[in-house]
């Protein structure tokens, strides 16, 4: 859940409104879809700077704030979250989440999900606190 937490976070800072979310996950997270669906309601809101977002009230979150969450398997085995076009997905570490890939592009070295990230996306320079 950690790991959908930090990368909901990264797409949250990547998507102007991001409001229609997609998750994929491998099927050894089968069965966790609502702790998911939680996990990735909370990384949106902390990315938007909502002070007090938790997994116990996520779900009345989102209903506030018209976010809806889809929880789908992953065809490649990777945990992914999309918004739109935006798509990044990752791994857990022992260090924390791992970005993988943003928009379908592989990242050539294991990119840590916490601090400041900046991403070139486009002729956009973005960036993720």
């Amino acid at each position: 859940v950690k790991t959908v937490i930090a990368l909901s976070r990264v797409v949250a800072s990547l998507s102007p409104n991001p409001k229609n979310v997609v998750v994929k996950i491998p099927s050894a997270a089968s069965g966790l879809n609502q702790a998911l669906i939680a996990g990735t309601v909370v990384g949106l809101l902390q990315a938007k700077g909502s002070a007090g977002p938790n997994l116990a009230n996520a779900q009345l979150n989102a209903k506030k704030e018209g976010i809806q969450v889809t929880v789908e398997p992953s065809k490649n085995g990777e945990l992914s979250i999309s918004v739109g076009a935006t798509t990044v997905s990752g791994y857990p570490s022992p260090s924390g989440a791992i970005i993988s890939g943003i928009n379908g592009n592989k990242v050539p070295v294991p990119v840590v999900a916490t601090g400041t990230i900046v991403i070139s996306v486009g002729q956009n320079s973005l960036s993720h606190e």
